[in-house]
């Protein structure tokens, strides 16, 4: 008896680099991860940021750090300088906030039956993204206990973008959305908080 299987496992490299500042990610789709193909990505972020000087935060994947990229990396003239970070600290790489992201919109609940798919949607995922790590209207921390955190969102976008952050981040074992009113939740005005 012949059970048919699902395929060859494949895989669709993506290679990317983040501004920490715009949230403004510079990605590509190529057919292999080397040197070769990361100074290419390097090449588009020199083209979107021309005229500054750029410091990038690097892990130390081996072809990082390999011949062909010493020899760009030597080339540019500290124009864009790698900043590496320890061995085995992915968790100070922001980009791997967006790498986990990007992973669980592609892979929830999913299965791709053709590379090309899988391509094409991880292009339109990420042509569309920002990646934010800080804002100044929110979210904000309103309650607490033990391991408990609730945060106040503008709306429910909002709400949905704190929430792929925190799982993204891996802060935390489990992330829900709820809208409210909630029971016991109250808001306290500034006499009510002179009273406690």
């Amino acid at each position: 008896m012949r059970v048919p299987a699902a395929g060859v496992n494949q895989r669709v490299p993506v290679l990317g680099a983040v501004d920490y500042a715009s949230g403004e990610v510079v990605w590509t789709v190529p057919t292999a991860k080397n040197g070769a193909t990361f100074t290419e990505l390097l090449e588009r972020v020199a083209e979107r940021w021309p005229d500054d000087v750029v410091i990038l935060v690097m892990d130390n994947v081996s072809y990082h750090r390999g011949a062909v990229m010493r020899a760009w990396w030597s080339a540019q003239q500290d124009r864009l300088i790698p900043f590496w970070l320890p061995v085995y600290t992915p968790n100070l790489n922001l980009m791997e906030r967006v790498w986990r992201w990007l992973k669980q919109a592609l892979a929830c609940h999913r299965f791709w039956a053709e590379a090309t798919t899988l391509r094409e949607t991880a292009e339109e995922l990420l042509g569309g993204v920002t990646a934010r790590f800080h804002t100044t209207d929110g979210p904000s921390i309103v309650s607490g206990s033990g391991p408990t955190c609730a945060f106040l969102c503008a709306d429910a976008q909002s709400a949905v973008e704190v929430s792929a952050e925190l799982a993204g981040a891996g802060v935390c074992r489990t992330v829900r959305v709820a809208s409210g009113p909630v029971p016991g939740a109250r808001i306290l005005d500034n006499a009510a908080k002179g009273q406690h």
